[in-house]
């Protein structure tokens, strides 16, 4: 048996200038993100006399239970690419992930197709690099969500804190970002309960993801990499204030509108964003190191959860 892992991805500046349309537009396209310690895990495996080789059975386990004897008969869209993309033989699979992956924001659906096409490259001997993983996990998304950008394959597989920047007609460069800035800060995430389609919304603001979203990408690499909190905490604010002008939509429901003014009258919080594409999945939350999980859960009479930066990214999970 195979077990692979990836992290989901956070985003902290340069969201939706990663888009196609925007690259087209403004010939750039740049995004800052960190790998975090929040994973989907794949399982995948042939057996030598059960009902992969007996029946030639696809047996597929996620939030429902799938057997096929065709890959065009099963349904969940993303193992039904990957398998078809490699014409793999009968297998079994489980799917499972630290966060309820639909709609969260948080590049799941990436964090999900990268896992599998890894376990896949090993169980078949497909001899594929990490880097061809990602290029194939962004080229087998965007059959079933178009407007999937670049940041979401490359901020979940690469690991660590990363500038991602994509000249148009080039390729993805990723730079690693000294990280200890983040030594001085704690990070959460807040639960909206609320899922969404990210392509539904993309469609709406594609047109309207201001330039400035790509300039802020500039001065956040330089406040991360000269360790200016100070900076860093106004460009996270400076960030989420520009991503609610793109469009109504971004905080489209009361209950959003009510929970982000809830969170700006909080003194422990430095400064917050809502993750992914809007209108729901998470908040992060960036405090003061040393403020405890207990105060700011009390505070939102809700869960909340701890996140740090993954340094490993996609990986094989060993015995």
């Amino acid at each position: 048996m195979i077990v692979s892992r990836c992290p989901v991805r956070i985003s902290l500046a340069g969201g939706s200038t990663d888009l196609d349309s925007f690259i087209q537009k403004q010939g750039r396209g740049a995004v800052i993100s960190f790998s975090a310690n929040l994973y989907t895990y794949i399982s995948v495996f042939r057996d030598t006399f059960g009902q992969n080789f007996l029946d030639k059975q696809y047996n597929i386990v996620y939030t429902k239970k799938e057997s096929a004897k065709n890959i065009d008969d099963i349904q969940n869209e993303l193992v039904r690419v990957v398998l078809n993309k490699f014409s793999c033989k009968p297998l079994s699979c489980w799917f499972t992930a630290d966060l309820s992956s639909a709609g969260s924001g948080l590049a799941s659906s990436s964090s999900y197709i990268l896992a599998f096409l890894h376990a896949i490259n090993r169980l078949e001997n497909l001899g594929l690099s990490k880097q061809e993983i990602i290029y194939t996990a962004w080229e087998l998304e965007k059959e079933f969500n178009p407007l999937t950008g670049f940041q979401d394959p490359f901020g979940c597989a690469a690991g660590g804190l990363n500038l991602d920047e994509k000249n148009k007609g080039e390729s993805v460069v990723t730079e690693s970002i000294d990280a200890s800035l983040f030594n001085e800060v704690s990070m959460f995430l807040l639960p909206t309960f609320i899922n969404r389609s990210s392509t539904e919304i993309l469609e709406k603001v594609k047109d309207n993801v201001d330039p400035r979203m790509l300039y802020m990408v500039d001065d956040m690499f330089s406040a991360i990499t000269n360790k200016d909190i100070g900076s860093f905490i106004d460009l996270i604010d400076e960030g989420w204030q520009l991503k609610k002008s793109a469009s109504p939509i971004i905080l489209g429901n009361k209950k959003l509108q009510e929970l982000d003014g809830f969170i700006n009258s909080n003194a422990d919080i430095m400064a917050h964003r809502l993750i992914g594409a809007g209108n729901g999945g998470y908040f992060l939350l960036i405090t003061r190191p040393g403020i405890s999980q207990f105060k700011i859960e009390n505070y939102f009479s809700k869960m909340i959860l701890p996140v740090s930066i993954d340094y490993n990214g996609l990986s094989e999970c060993k015995n």
